[in-house]
């Protein structure tokens, strides 16, 4: 798919997102096909930070959680993109754990519920 024709069905599939009830297999499905659409930003985000020790496939899971987190929090009120903000997540996934990878899903869980951002968010993207 072309990246004109992502990005003009990824602003489709927010706005059926944000009409649905969360919880529903419909919302699951957007939710789903949203991030699987909009991989192209982590795979680019991931190949910036290339030269650390960290495998590929880490840092794209890394970096999947942060667009995860990005589609879960984005409102199509704000007027920008849902790749700008995505990026921002997904460098900052990536930052914060660093070397810090790991494979355990429980320890992972935690780190999400006590996240802190190495940085500040864009003036444009904070509610």
């Amino acid at each position: 798919m072309a990246p004109v024709d992502a990005r003009d069905l990824t602003k489709v599939f927010l706005l059926r997102l944000e009409a649905l009830e969360e919880m529903t297999h419909e919302y699951q499905y957007v939710r789903n096909t949203l991030i699987e659409m909009n991989l192209t930003p982590v795979r680019y985000v991931a190949r910036r930070f290339s030269g650390r020790l960290e495998s590929a496939e880490d840092m794209l899971r890394v970096g999947t959680t942060g667009l995860i987190m990005a589609v879960d929090r984005y409102g199509t009120s704000r007027g920008e993109e849902c790749t700008t903000l995505a990026i921002f997540y997904i460098q900052g996934e990536i930052k914060a754990n660093g070397s810090r990878l790991v494979r355990d899903d429980a320890r992972r869980l935690a780190r999400l519920m006590t996240y802190r951002w190495a940085g500040r968010c864009p003036k444009r993207c904070r509610l």
